[in-house]
């Protein structure tokens, strides 16, 4: 099996050697347990974990009707938003691009 070798030279004027080398004791295992036991930092913030399951069919039909009432009375979408906020919008595009009646802009526009 080969090894991955990563240069963190361009990283070292904001983040330390110590600190990044600490990093090595932990492995991706930990870190999916982590995330399974719900015991890492961040723990608080993990229900997307599990929300596709835990979603109830009758809420899916409610945004499936609201976007088929969106679809209905919109020609465009805007999407404003900055830092994560702002990402929700490229699942949706592409998941848009999928349906074929959903026209095409042939040169969208971002900010």
């Amino acid at each position: 099996m080969k090894k991955i070798q990563v240069n963190i030279n361009s990283v070292l004027s904001t983040v330390s050697e110590k600190d990044i080398h600490a990093l090595e004791t932990s492995t991706a295992a930990d870190a999916l347990e982590k995330l399974r036991e719900g015991t890492g930092e961040g723990n608080d913030f993990l229900g997307w974990l599990d929300l596709p399951s835990r979603t109830p069919m009758h809420h899916l039909d409610e945004i499936i009707a609201v976007a088929n009432d969106l679809r209905n009375s919109c020609d465009y979408v805007v999407s404003v938003g900055i830092g994560g906020s702002r990402h929700w919008a490229t699942p949706l595009t592409h998941t848009l691009l999928l349906l074929p009646e959903v026209p095409r802009c042939s040169s969208p526009v971002r900010t």
